[in-house]
Order: C-alpha cells, then sequence, then structure tokens
C-alpha cells in the first residue's frame, strides 16, 4: 500500500495512492487519527483502505506534502555502503564505522517540490544524491537483528540535497543547509 500526505484544494489530507490516483480517507478516520503519523503510532496502517473515499482524485491535481508529517526524529546513517574509490583522493567509507547524523524534519519536502539552490559561495559545492528511506513504525529498545524489520512500517525515496563544503566543518550543517536559510524549506 502506498501512503502520501497531499494538499488539495488549500487543505491537508492523507490517503492511499494507485498507480494514477489517490483516495483521500474519510473524515471519520481523522477525526480519530488527523495525520499519517496518528495512524502509524496506532498501528491502523493495514485498515486505511477500509476508510478512503470511493471517489478518485486524479495525482496531477495535488501537491504532494512531505511524506510523513512532524516525525518525532531522522536519523541517517552517511558512508553506510561502497561506493567506487577513490574519489578526488577521499578514501573509501570504513563500514564497520558509518556515521550518524540528524536531519531537521523542516529541511525536508513532498515529491515534486524542487530543492532549493543555496546562494552565495555555498552554491558551489551544493550536491544531490538519491537516499533509501525506512520508516519506523514501532518503537523498541534493545531490539534483535532477527526483529529489526518488525518495527519498519514501509520504505521511501527522497532526494536529497548537501552543501559538501560545510560539511567539512559541520555534517550537519551541510545536510541541513535549509534549515539555517531562508526558513527551513528544502532538502
Amino acid at each position: 500500500m502506498r501512503i502520501a500526505s497531499i494538499s488539495f484544494d488549500g487543505r491537508e489530507f492523507y490517503g492511499v495512492i494507485t498507480q494514477e490516483d489517490f483516495y483521500m480517507v474519510r473524515l471519520d478516520m481523522t477525526d480519530e487519527f488527523p495525520t499519517v503519523k496518528n495512524v502509524i503510532s496506532a498501528q491502523t496502517v493495514k485498515e486505511l483502505c477500509n476508510h478512503c473515499d470511493n471517489k478518485a482524485i486524479y495525482l496531477k491535481a495535488l501537491a504532494f506534502l512531505t511524506p510523513m508529517p512532524d516525525p518525532e526524529k531522522i536519523i541517517c546513517a552517511g558512508m553506510n555502503y561502497h561506493k567506487p574509490y577513490p574519489v578526488e583522493g577521499m578514501e573509501g567509507p570504513d563500514l564497520t564505522n558509518i556515521d550518524i547524523f540528524l536531519h531537521h524534519s523542516k529541511t525536508v519536502i513532498g515529491h515534486g517540490a524542487v530543492l532549493q539552490m543555496p546562494p552565495g559561495k555555498a552554491a558551489e559545492s551544493f550536491d544531490f544524491e538519491g537516499e533509501i528511506v525506512a520508516g519506523i513504525g514501532k518503537s523498541g529498545r534493545f531490539i534483535r537483528k532477527k526483529n529489526a524489520l518488525e518495527h519498519i512500517i514501509g520504505y521511501s525515496i527522497i532526494n536529497k540535497g548537501s552543501v559538501r563544503d560545510w560539511m567539512k566543518h559541520s555534517v550537519h550543517a551541510g545536510k541541513n543547509f535549509m534549515l539555517l536559510e531562508a526558513g527551513g524549506h528544502g532538502s
């Protein structure tokens, strides 16, 4: 099942996506679960299709919002896969020690939105890359490796922007530059 948060006629909704259409969740569901985050927290995602309107909305009529409104946290793992090295004289990553950093929720934009080019010198090292996202839908602690997938609600892909020169001093700043600029719309 593909789930999305959208803007339609100036209001925010969520629902289910098919190949070309979007099926908005009915008001009886939004009374109890106002956002996708509430649905996931309540572990009711599997019933979502049963609470959608029968009337389809053509996808091109929608503006996509961020996949998860107001996530509790976004944890990223950098340098976590083999890349062709050396790149510009850099050694390959040590995959036994991946780089963990946080990403601010206010730097995430919806599908189809444009990544903003940073102004000035930062634009010279602006880079973008595709990322795979695993959404955690069930909390836990000291989770065994064999049980880890039980906590993932789903997967998505994103286009991520970074200012590489800023990352030499602070990975956090380079990965969250749009939050530090222009009020947080971007990346």
